[in-house]
């Protein structure tokens, strides 16, 4: 994408990003109806506020340049994961220590 992309589910705005090569991702769970056909549409600008920043001598068309995905998580599953190894010296044993955020969803019944 170059240089901006404004995004729509269903008629409803999910977000904004702006910097064309760089990656972003949006949860667009609650836009969708489930079990229904969903409109999905995306404007690209090639001329923002930032595009004089851009020093390239290249020209080419605006367009969407990367692969695009829609995916689910499934609802208890691991956010975020920190791992940090500490070597003891002489390097024969080590400390490793980790950060993991879980994300439980329960159904009520």
């Amino acid at each position: 994408m170059n240089n901006a992309a404004q995004i729509w589910i269903n008629g409803k705005e999910v977000g904004y990003h702006e910097s064309g090569f760089t990656q972003f991702e949006y949860d667009v769970g609650r836009y969708l109806r489930f079990g229904e056909e969903n409109t999905v549409a995306i404007r690209v600008t090639k001329w923002t506020l930032t595009h004089e920043y851009d020093t390239d001598d290249v020209w080419f068309l605006g367009g969407i340049f990367r692969n695009v995905y829609l995916y689910s998580l499934p609802p208890q599953r691991i956010d975020d994961f920190t791992s940090r190894q500490n070597s003891i010296p002489a390097y024969r044993d080590a400390v490793l220590k980790a950060r993991v955020v879980l994300r439980l969803a329960f159904t009520r019944i």
